[in-house]
């Protein structure tokens, strides 16, 4: 063959190697991309210390260097808007709690229910299972792309003053993140003050509420232990608060086919196992530095806990209701998420 032609074949071969290789990645050459992250809490705080830097390495490491992370603290990065800075692009991954957004996600509401009582980590799995079984269809995340969802541990009462009968809670006001903890809070004679977390402790400093619903580890996070000297924990969970972790639509599609694949073996339930650890590591961590300084740690006495429960149920069957009306079995995807819970606690 003359060396002519042997140079035309060796091209034509050549350019049917790249379009293969073109094919196989999505239409983009497996490039360098660096995804800039926001995030609106204190780069101490259990989300930025064990949970990001984590998928952000096992991101690096599965994509052999190609997808880095780049977190900024944006000082105007309001807690409500995380999820509209992916949206937009003003971000390439945020992450914010559902409940900021009133009316925009319902179905996230079946974990944030009262009445499991397991691990963060077992909760958190089974959260991420039940969506994908029932959920992902009504796509109430579209806009981005989600890569995962978690959960706090239980949310406790934090107050200025002590809990021991339910009367007790009648007219006071209390922070609520929104959602189904507002929801608990009126059916418990208490004045609901939604706000975000990092408002809290001025709120409580300056006497403008009286205490707040959220986490045990947030006594130490937000340093509630200063400004709350009482906790009162509530037996099966006062209520949960959930978590999105997404990513601008048009960035996710920038990435290559191969690398968004191995973002998402590190995301989902994977990614929900790991942040459910790191809630349940800093629990006790919150529970232990709130005695240090003297805060009255206590468990909600039986007839407090008899109140609550009979006050609680209707707003169950309240989602139930709301949840069917978006297409999906809402009492098959609770019974569902309740039960794989309790398997996984139990693993």
């Amino acid at each position: 063959m003359p060396v002519l032609a042997q140079g035309k074949l060796v091209l034509r071969l050549l350019k049917v190697v790249l379009l293969a290789a073109t094919a196989l990645t999505g239409g983009t050459p497996l490039a360098q991309t660096t995804l800039r992250i926001h995030s609106w809490a204190s780069p101490k705080h259990l989300i930025n210390v064990d949970i990001i830097p984590v998928w952000c390495q096992r991101v690096e490491q599965s994509t052999q260097g190609r997808v880095k992370c780049e977190v900024s603290y944006p000082p105007n990065a309001a807690p409500p808007g995380m999820f509209d800075r992916a949206r937009t692009g003003v971000a390439d991954v945020t992450w914010g709690l559902p409940s900021y957004s009133p009316g925009r996600f319902l179905l996230t509401e079946v974990a944030e229910l009262p009445g499991v009582g397991a691990s963060s980590e077992a909760m958190t799995q089974a959260f991420w299972q039940t969506h994908e079984k029932f959920f992902a269809k009504a796509d109430e995340f579209r806009g981005v792309k989600l890569l995962a969802l978690w959960l706090t541990t239980p949310g406790v009462f934090q107050t200025r003053f002590p809990i021991s009968s339910f009367s007790e809670l009648s007219g006071k006001k209390m922070r609520v993140p929104g959602g189904v903890a507002a929801r608990i809070a009126e059916r418990l004679d208490i004045v609901g003050i939604a706000a975000p977390a990092n408002k809290v402790y001025e709120m409580l400093q300056q006497g403008v509420i009286d205490g707040a619903m959220m986490p045990p580890e947030t006594s130490q996070s937000f340093r509630l232990m200063e400004v709350a000297k009482h906790m009162t924990m509530v037996p099966g969970g006062l209520y949960y608060t959930s978590f999105f972790w997404v990513m601008n639509d048009q960035t996710w599609e920038k990435i290559s086919r191969p690398d968004q694949a191995a973002i998402l073996k590190v995301s989902g339930e994977e990614m929900a196992r790991v942040a459910g650890k790191a809630f349940d590591k800093w629990d006790p961590i919150g529970i232990n530095a709130a005695k240090e300084v003297g805060v009255n740690v206590t468990t909600a006495n039986d007839a407090v806990m008899k109140e609550i429960s009979k006050r609680v149920q209707p707003v169950v069957d309240a989602w139930i209701s709301e949840a069917g009306k978006k297409g999906v079995d809402a009492k098959a995807a609770l019974d569902f998420f309740r039960s794989e819970a309790v398997k996984l606690e139990k693993k």
